[in-house]
């Protein structure tokens, strides 16, 4: 039987090298960057004959808004959500009339229950929980059966 030595490690330099980013990182920033640069650039430039400054920068905002959602940094609710907020925060629509336009509390309900499931998918709530049904009523395949049905 041949026993070979054991490996030394290589020897490490005495100068602490600084990690490189992940590779996606500055990859996708274009998708942020492109946005944001649009509703800038609208917002300063003058806005057109016969138009109200309050009209354009609506329009800077609405234009950046659809660049998001164009480019999806974020998935399309959450640029929504995002170009809402920049509206009321710059002071061009109400919060008012943000709520209003979302129709009936019947929007939000379905907002809501995305944003949960999301999380619930993300964490692997989902799967935990049905895993702890399947130990509780999985002795037997018609305990199974039940608790399907039920």
């Amino acid at each position: 039987m041949d026993v070979s030595p054991a490996k030394a490690p290589p020897p490490t330099s005495a100068t602490a090298t600084k990690p490189a980013p992940p590779v996606g990182h500055l990859r996708n920033l274009w998708k942020f960057l492109v946005p944001l640069g649009i509703g800038i650039v609208l917002w300063f430039l003058p806005p057109p004959a016969g138009l109200e400054a309050k009209a354009w920068h609506m329009f800077a905002v609405f234009v950046a808004t659809i660049a998001g959602i164009m480019t999806a940094p974020l998935p399309m609710s959450a640029v929504a959500i995002i170009g809402a907020t920049v509206g009321v925060l710059v002071g061009v629509v109400s919060f008012a009339d943000v709520t209003k336009s979302t129709g009936t509390g019947l929007v939000w309900l379905v907002m809501l229950a995305f944003f949960i499931s999301r999380g619930v998918i993300k964490t692997g709530l989902g799967r935990r929980i049905a895993l702890l049904f399947m130990r509780l009523l999985g002795k037997r395949t018609l305990g199974l059966g039940y608790g399907l049905c039920r």
